[in-house]
């Protein structure tokens, strides 16, 4: 049994393995793997990151993992966000049970379909912004906000039942409104220009929102290029277009919504509730 000093939350489990079968991997993380599982008792199958706790290595490692749990459950209740619904750890793993959806990322679903038609993308974007308004009016800034991290909660996207729910809270923080965050985290194509400088606030979520809007209604990149470096420059100096042949057929309407969120000024961007 893991003794409590070395167990990264304190109410967690240590039963996992007599409550639990693993069927198969779902997918491969930084810190260990993610699993199919089934629930013994009520047969009901879940998604598991297993952490292993030997990568664990600095105090900052074990923060991520402590944050990402915590503010995910905090998050807890809204329709548009993957639910965790228990914590278990040995001395090997530390297991994080969530619920399954079956439908695979968005980013996926992009490379597959190339984009979406404007209508698709806009009930898409919706439910994005139904996710980050909740996060933000809960206190968290999302600041990892990409296709890979939005799952399909059914196997058929297109089932008017489908939710696409919001994952992967491992780079979040608690926000107070009004105050700046200078931690640098994200992903290059994606983070706002004011996150490279350090010097920025819930706003920046609402930025990559808008470079996946971007994506989804053109298949295209707004900011790109060879390196990371190069994706940065691209993106601080703040440059896109609709110039492309597929901009053809989008409204100016939603042409100026994406336009909207992307304003090079944070304050000049809508808020997720407007």
């Amino acid at each position: 049994m893991t003794h409590m000093r070395d167990k990264l939350f304190e109410n967690s489990k240590d039963n996992f393995d007599e409550d639990f079968d693993e069927i198969g991997e779902l997918g491969k993380g930084a810190f260990g793997v993610c699993v199919l599982c089934k629930d013994r008792q009520t047969q009901q199958t879940y998604a598991v990151k297993k952490v292993l706790k030997g990568r664990l290595i600095t105090d900052s490692m074990r923060l991520v993992v402590i944050t990402e749990v915590n503010i995910q459950s905090h998050l807890k209740g809204h329709k548009n966000i993957v639910r965790i619904l228990d914590t278990y750890e040995d001395d090997e793993y530390v297991y994080i049970v969530q619920e399954l959806c079956e439908g695979g990322d968005l980013f996926d679903h992009l490379i597959a379909k190339g984009r979406y038609s404007e209508r698709d993308s806009a009930d898409l974007c919706r439910a994005m912004l139904m996710a980050v308004e909740h996060c933000h009016k809960s206190g968290v800034m999302h600041r990892d906000l990409k296709p890979d991290n939005f799952l399909f909660s059914f196997e058929e996207p297109n089932s008017k039942d489908a939710l696409l729910k919001t994952a992967d809270f491992g780079l979040s923080c608690f926000h107070t409104p009004g105050t700046r965050e200078s931690q640098p985290c994200g992903t290059p194509t994606y983070i706002a220009p004011e996150v490279i400088r350090k010097d920025y606030d819930e706003k920046a979520d609402i930025w990559s929102v808008g470079v996946i809007l971007y994506i989804m209604l053109s298949g295209k990149m707004p900011f790109y290029g060879r390196t990371d470096t190069d994706c940065l420059r691209s993106t601080l100096s703040g440059r896109y277009s609709f110039r492309h042949r597929n901009w053809e057929t989008v409204s100016d309407e939603a042409k100026e919504i994406v336009a909207a969120m992307l304003r090079y000024n944070p304050g000049d961007r809508p808020s997720a509730t407007e």
